[in-house]
């Protein structure tokens, strides 16, 4: 019997030191780089990190970061359309072992967001977000 409570507390030991090994293998500066491109390319707005890049386990698999902007439209003038606190990058974990970036989510910590409209004198509209992150799920496109 004391033999497999040893085996159990050396197996728990061996999967906590590859969790943290594991975090040292995510690449930071990629996944952010990547994930900024994929969002540029399904929204037409540039996304801006800022800050430090950390990299997760809990609750997902990828890299948090520090503040961010989402670019407001070319003709406005009010700065960008959302200001968040932070950014968490999901990533599938399946593919980054392979050295491959396979962004799953962007999820957005205390959203700030200006919605204006284009026409000239009317007036701007600012709503506060009552909620605490918004959650984007990236399906992956069709093979073409």
């Amino acid at each position: 019997m004391m033999r497999w409570i040893v085996r159990l507390v050396l197996v728990a030991i061996v999967l906590g030191l590859l969790g943290l090994g594991a975090l040292f293998l995510i690449p930071a500066e990629r996944v952010a780089a990547v994930a900024a491109r994929q969002f540029e390319a399904a929204t037409g707005r540039a996304l801006s990190i800022e800050g430090d890049l950390r990299p997760t386990l809990w609750p997902v698999i990828g890299i948090s970061t520090g503040a961010v902007s989402i670019a407001n439209a070319p003709w406005s003038e009010a700065g960008p359309m959302i200001a968040a606190d932070a950014l968490v990058i999901g990533v599938e974990a399946l593919p980054l072992l392979s050295g491959d970036i396979a962004v799953r989510e962007l999820r957005i910590e205390k959203p700030r967001i200006l919605l204006e409209r284009r026409a000239a004198a009317l007036r701007r509209v600012r709503a506060e977000v009552p909620c605490r992150s918004w959650r984007w799920k990236v399906h992956p496109s069709p093979a073409a």
